[in-house]
């Protein structure tokens, strides 16, 4: 009996236990960036007409996981005379901004910081939409504004992944 019970505690943990996330690997999809993710990506071509600053153009890198993590990478082509104008902080402040409208959520936190010794923002969002919340690094280099970002449900601080991620992104 006991031997059963076993059984049947073990079966019911294990339907009860979140599905596996897929295995981590290096991403480099042909962009001016890697970055290392779970699984593959979608990924879809961005082309915005943004004015005043004219259009933008890019390309979007989104994983979901079976655990409910959200990581997305993307980098977005300014036109030449924004890049030219030097203060892309406004632009990537934009980004952001436009991201916690999106998700009818809030701005919490935000701060500069330097990755890979390139000037850069920090924000993280409370989603009012999906419930959970958010954090964006963005870095400008040559006009090139590079975002990555890592989502988790509500309740939770960032797990150990979302650093790997933020950690793991390097320019060619």
């Amino acid at each position: 009996m006991k031997s059963v019970l076993a059984v049947l505690f073990a079966a019911l943990a294990f339907a009860c236990s979140p599905p596996a996330d897929p295995p981590w690997k290096v991403f480099d999809g042909g962009d001016s960036f890697t970055v290392e993710a779970p699984g593959a990506p979608k990924t879809e071509e961005i082309r915005e007409n943004a004015p005043p600053l004219g259009v933008i153009t890019g390309r979007q890198h989104q994983w979901e996981t079976p655990s409910n993590r959200f990581y997305m990478a993307m980098f977005m082509n300014f036109p030449v005379e924004v890049a030219r104008a030097g203060d892309m902080t406004k632009a990537m402040a934009a980004m952001a901004d436009g991201i916690a409208k999106r998700t009818k959520g809030s701005i919490t936190s935000e701060k500069p910081v330097v990755v890979l010794g390139l000037p850069g923002l920090e924000y993280e969002i409370k989603m009012g939409v999906q419930k959970g919340s958010l954090r964006i690094r963005t870095v400008e280099s040559h006009g090139v504004v590079y975002l990555i970002a890592a989502g988790w449900p509500e309740g939770r601080k960032s797990y150990k992944d979302e650093e790997r991620f933020f950690d793991s992104f390097k320019l060619k």
